[in-house]
């Protein structure tokens, strides 16, 4: 096995002001956070969501298997998909990242899609914690 694993997810959320504090109030993930462990690498990921649950921004820092650098991936998204995508790349051994791609989507639709994927995951889970805090 890979050894112990800990995610820890932070949910933050809007809340509509008509009804704050009412139990019953309506209320929408705005921002998630989330950051886990395998072996020895460390990862983290934000989500950034709209009062309507749509996503508008990913970030995710990410180890690649292959070469074993970290890669930083930063998604942005409107109502009709990604407008922009940076990736920043840092090497083993070196300190700093570099920019490794800018522009709209370029060879990072699978990276988009999981992390994506994932957008609606915690999505849903805060709609499940929220509608369980009701009853």
């Amino acid at each position: 096995g890979s050894g112990q694993h800990k995610e820890t997810v932070t949910m933050y959320f809007y809340e509509d002001e008509e009804n704050e504090g009412n139990i019953c109030g309506k209320r929408s993930i705005y921002f998630a956070t989330v950051s886990y462990n395998f072996a020895v690498r460390d990862y983290y990921e934000e989500y950034l969501y709209d009062k309507d649950g749509s996503i508008k921004f990913i970030y995710a820092k990410d180890i690649n298997s292959d070469d074993w650098s970290e890669v930083e991936y930063r998604f942005y998204l409107d109502k009709k998909g990604v407008i922009k995508t940076t990736v920043n790349r840092k090497k083993q051994g070196e300190e700093n990242f570099t920019l490794e791609y800018d522009g709209k989507m370029g060879g990072y639709s699978k990276a988009f899609a999981t992390y994506k994927g994932k957008a609606s995951a915690y999505r849903n889970l805060f709609k499940a914690i929220d509608n369980s805090a009701l009853y």
